[in-house]
């Protein structure tokens, strides 16, 4: 935990936390895109994973409440890494659903995660050559300026539920004006 808030300080997270996750909005967060060549020792993602696989060899950043054993994925990618269990085959190396989808019968190393460039040029996030606004700087703003109805959430557990009574997940309810949870 030290070394994160360490980190979280002299990487500027800490001033950055402070100025733009406050509402009302302290003005429009500028474009950031994280140099993995630059900010190398400011990478907090890459430490984190490393100590959550440490504990749990299926740990999956995706799923969080998976847990060992892993589970089969069609896609061959049940988390954060190849699996593929004996007897079985990716589902889009599969003869029948590259005819299916008039895929080339040469491809045949198909996979959810290319190792190699999948964009023509450099720069752009985790310098993957990706040179497309970012959707939460360009379209997001425009969406809530223009329709004033927004609910933004992140991951699938948190939903639109709070934790109530003995844990329980409370649906949030909206009675006079007022926001509280259920239970």
């Amino acid at each position: 935990m030290g070394e994160l808030e360490q980190i979280h300080k002299e990487c500027g997270y800490e001033e950055w936390l402070q100025k733009y996750l406050v509402f009302p909005p302290s003005g429009q967060q500028p474009p950031t895109f994280f140099n993995f060549t630059a900010n190398a020792s400011c990478d907090i993602f890459d430490l984190v994973f490393v100590e959550a696989f440490n504990l749990n060899p299926c740990f999956n950043p995706y799923e969080i409440n998976e847990h060992c054993p892993i589970p089969y994925d069609t896609l061959g990618m049940p988390g954060s890494f190849n699996y593929v269990p004996e007897g079985f085959q990716i589902y889009f190396r599969r003869d029948d659903v590259k005819q299916a989808i008039h895929a080339p019968e040469s491809v045949s190393n198909w996979s959810l995660c290319s190792v190699d460039p999948v964009f023509i040029g450099d720069g752009g996030p985790q310098g993957s050559g990706d040179l497309s606004p970012d959707p939460i700087q360009g379209v997001l703003p425009k969406v809530i300026e223009n329709t004033n109805r927004v609910l933004v959430a992140n991951g699938d557990y948190g939903e639109y539920y709070n934790v109530g009574p003995k844990g329980h997940p409370a649906p949030l309810l909206r009675h006079s004006g007022l926001e509280r949870t259920a239970g």
